[in-house]
């Protein structure tokens, strides 16, 4: 008989509590980011209450004034943490808790979506089937030649996480991006690219899904070279933002429809 392992939940909040008495002078926010981490996967271990007190903790020890952007991380996931807990003891691992628990990572990074998205992949009937696809539309590319690429490349990142990119969805994103501010820095040039969408499932009534904003800010020798740089990460975020929203329209979509229930 082999040797008996404790289960995922504790060795998750196990790891936790080491960071709480390690990282918690000063919490940094990396520091924050990892305790939070080991939460969610004690969470979705079936520990919620094991995550939710070392992350308690964590708050308990961390009174300084440098530590206040990586508090309100913590807080502001503990709060999201009591949504979801809330929603699937209302409406049990269906659609519609799926749904309302999905909508709470938004800002908290793909890999905690995608930990909780392959779970209401598994847990409700018929999402895997599901074709996600989404129509996208580029309002403005703002200091960018229209031979770089940037609908493709931007298609390509999607597609790469299951989400189709074709004409005349019901779902449709708008984009913009702007990579017109630069700026000389000593040597170097500094250039912003901002970009935007907007995405709305034209099939409901209040048909926005949800929408993201943000700015990427490069730095290089050479403006081309920021100007590219700054780009491509604000490709990824667009394609990160696009590919949460997308699902959270089929999981909502689903909640809406009689196989999107089925009991714990």
């Amino acid at each position: 008989m082999g040797p008996v392992r404790p289960p995922a939940a504790w060795v998750a909040v196990a790891a936790l509590m080491f960071v709480s008495s390690a990282e918690a002078r000063p919490l940094t926010m990396r520091a924050a980011e990892r305790a939070i981490d080991l939460a969610f996967h004690a969470e979705i271990a079936g520990d919620l209450a094991g995550g939710r007190a070392a992350l308690e903790r964590i708050l308990a020890e961390a009174n300084e004034p440098e530590d206040i952007a990586a508090r309100q991380r913590i807080t502001q996931w503990l709060q999201r943490s009591d949504v979801r807990k809330a929603a699937f003891a209302k409406h049990g691992k269906t659609a519609e808790g799926y749904a309302a628990a999905f909508r709470t990572l938004d800002g908290f990074g793909a890999e905690r979506a995608e930990l909780l998205w392959s779970r209401a992949v598994r847990d409700v009937p018929g999402l895997s089937d599901e074709q996600l696809a989404v129509t996208v539309v580029t309002d403005r590319l703002a200091g960018l030649e229209k031979e770089s690429g940037v609908a493709e490349r931007l298609a390509k990142r999607i597609e790469a996480h299951g989400v189709r990119v074709r004409a005349d969805e019901p779902v449709v994103a708008r984009l913009d991006f702007d990579a017109t501010e630069k700026k000389k820095v000593g040597r170097r040039m500094r250039v912003v690219c901002k970009s935007s969408f907007v995405l709305r499932d034209k099939r409901k009534e209040a048909s926005l899904v949800g929408s993201s904003s943000k700015r990427r800010t490069e730095t290089r020798r050479k403006v081309e070279d920021a100007r590219a740089f700054a780009v491509r990460r604000a490709l990824d975020d667009a394609a990160e933002g696009l590919v949460f929203y997308v699902r959270l329209a089929a999981l909502e979509r689903r909640a809406t429809t009689p196989q999107g229930s089925t009991e714990l």
